[in-house]
């Protein structure tokens, strides 16, 4: 069986791959009780970072990134840890859909497991980039 650290490798890969269609890899990693955790909740023109405590909520986050933004690219560059702890640092830019603009953002993912499911992850995104740009639209 692969490795949590190889499963979100896997799942990051085709999340930039497929410009965010492949929700379902998520939902495969998450359990059903799974905590995401924004650094940037309630930013102004970021409204779809809310927490959440499921992977229903975590999974309709996702989705709702898609109604203002188009995904140019999202690249982890590092992973640190194994096993329960994995921390995830990389670059990602999505393209506001009015605007058209692009924000280009430097981000961190916390990710927590037990056994093989992910039960939380911390994400900490470069929002200043983003609300500027989406304010601009």
């Amino acid at each position: 069986m692969p490795s949590n650290l190889d499963r979100l490798k896997a799942a990051y890969a085709a999340w930039n791959d497929t410009k965010g269609a492949s929700r379902e890899v998520w939902g495969a990693l998450m359990a059903d009780r799974f905590h995401l955790n924004h650094v940037d909740e309630h930013s102004p023109g970021l409204e779809f970072a809310r927490d959440s405590c499921t992977r229903e909520e975590a999974l309709s986050y996702l989705a709702a990134i898609f109604d203002d933004w188009e995904m140019v690219h999202y690249t982890p560059e590092t992973y640190v840890g194994d096993g329960d702890s994995i921390a995830m640092f990389g670059r990602c830019a999505f393209r506001h859909r009015k605007g058209r603009e692009v924000a280009e953002m430097r981000m961190a993912c916390l990710w927590r497991f037990e056994g093989d499911k992910a039960v939380s992850m911390v994400e900490i995104v470069d929002s200043a980039v983003a609300m500027r740009v989406a304010m601009a639209a």
